[in-house]
């Protein structure tokens, strides 16, 4: 967790083969949460992406950033096909 602090954010992509229905990112999400970093990301059957960080701001900017790109609806989803957490 060294790596985290206010001026950075950890970015960690995974790709997953097709076909998975659940949501399968919370369980890292939730570890990083624990170690105190603001985490956010974007998660679909088949892609995954975390970013963490110990910044609120950055933390919001990246949300924001993902929420731009993939749309409003992404944003609001709770499940699969594409989320952002």
């Amino acid at each position: 967790m060294a790596m985290l602090s206010e001026d950075n954010a950890v970015a960690v992509y995974q790709h997953r083969p097709q076909r998975v229905t659940s949501p399968w990112l919370a369980r890292y999400a939730q570890l990083l949460a624990a170690a105190g970093a603001r985490v956010t990301g974007y998660e679909s059957a088949q892609a995954g992406m975390l970013f963490a960080t110990r910044s609120e701001a950055r933390a919001g900017a990246i949300r924001t950033a993902l929420t731009s790109r993939l749309g409003a609806v992404a944003a609001e989803r709770t499940g699969l096909p594409g989320r952002v957490l």
